[in-house]
């Protein structure tokens, strides 16, 4: 089949993102040949130059969302080039067109522009929470333009968590349009373990009897970079072997940069800007920890555990995905820190086993690719609506 993935263009770097090109690796896998039509903004350049070799980029004059300063009121009156988004997807002949999205009021001229386009079409939404729930301006006036347009789509909705499809279920008022399917994440390669993990703590001059936590996120408040930082500087009071790494960069950035110069903590607490290739971090951790308020699935969390590392994450965010239990993931509370939970060796060695069955069993590329071809086959066999 021929597919072609649109992109609601934030260029986050986030899950969604890497979302796209797990799915590209995992279909062109097993025979499809895809497709992806972005923004020509330069935060996408990223993106496009990761999916290039999986297949075609069509870059086209897009404006994101947040680009609008009165964001989804803007998409309303853009009908002019939403029929242009149509007649380009309409002039690539692709069986199907799969919309993804960040969130609820994202990307909504995008699905207007399906309703014109031959090919039938699905939409991934990543984040299903509204604006109110955030406490954004006029939330509630972006929530009632979400559901309005989001009911009028045509097409069958994904979300990545059941948590999430029963969210979206509640906007649209149509059960039956929206299915979960699980992320995928391709397999870690443990043969370059070893030497990864050697180099990154001979770069940070950490030794093996360091015991070194990372997470690896946008340092925005959504992935909360501060409780980070509170729960390594309690912790290492615990433990002086204790190190502490953060990969990616944002809006804290500078925020976190000075309080750890505060602390004096700048030799056990370390930051990079964003990598390309997050393996050789993963590697060089003993323990993964995920301190986000909110999320869709993570990548980043299902990769260290693909990698075999012991996973902790915020309890409040575990709350919120139902996919995982505690016996599944070992959960911290932000009041008692890391200092009350069981970080011995053999403790930490089922975490790891835990997660690595996790992602085999239920999160694999393969799975991931089968489930939306079955769908990209159920849509263009289906008449259109």
């Amino acid at each position: 089949m021929k597919i072609l993935l649109v992109s609601s263009s934030s260029g986050s770097r986030g899950g969604g993102e890497k979302f796209l090109i797990s799915l590209a690796k995992s279909l062109t896998g097993i025979g499809h040949e895809v497709l992806l039509w972005t923004s020509e903004h330069s935060r996408m350049d990223e993106l496009c130059a990761e999916f290039s070799p999986y297949g075609k980029v069509l870059r086209s004059a897009y404006h994101n969302t947040y680009d609008y300063l009165t964001r989804p009121l803007a998409t309303l009156w853009n009908g002019s080039d939403v029929r242009r988004f149509a007649s380009e997807w309409d002039a690539l002949d692709v069986d199907v067109v799969h919309v993804n999205k960040q969130n609820l009021e994202d990307g909504l001229d995008l699905l207007r522009a399906t309703r014109l386009c031959r090919a039938p079409s699905v939409c991934t939404i990543h984040l299903t929470q509204g604006e109110v729930i955030f406490g954004a301006k006029f939330g509630w006036f972006r929530d009632w333009i979400s559901a309005r347009e989001l009911k009028r789509y045509a097409g069958l909705y994904v979300t990545v968590l059941e948590s999430r499809s029963e969210e979206l279920r509640r906007v649209v008022a149509k059960p039956n349009r929206v299915i979960t399917i699980d992320n995928g994440v391709a397999p870690f390669d443990f043969s370059r373990k070893a030497s990864y993990r050697a180099d990154v703590r001979k770069r940070f001059q950490w030794g093996e009897d360091h015991f070194v936590i990372c997470c690896v996120a946008r340092m925005v408040e959504q992935k909360r970079p501060q409780l980070f930082l509170d729960l390594a500087l309690r912790y290492h009071q615990h433990n002086r072997q204790a190190r502490f790494l953060w990969v990616g960069d944002g809006t804290h950035t500078e925020e976190w940069d000075e309080r750890v110069q505060e602390a004096g903590a700048g030799e056990w607490i370390r930051r990079l800007s964003w990598q390309q290739e997050v393996a050789p971090y993963l590697a060089a951790a003993d323990l993964y920890l995920h301190t986000a308020a909110y999320e869709g699935c993570p990548f980043s969390l299902l990769e260290a555990m693909a990698a075999g590392l012991p996973c902790i994450v915020a309890r409040d965010l575990l709350e919120t995905m139902p996919s995982f239990t505690e016996g599944e993931l070992t959960a911290v509370d932000s009041a008692q820190g890391l200092e009350v939970l069981d970080l011995s060796t053999d403790s930490l060695r089922q975490m790891a086993g835990r997660g690595q069955e996790i992602v085999a069993e239920r999160f694999s590329l393969q799975a991931m690719a089968r489930r939306y071809e079955a769908v990209y086959r159920q849509l263009a066999l289906a008449p259109r609506l």
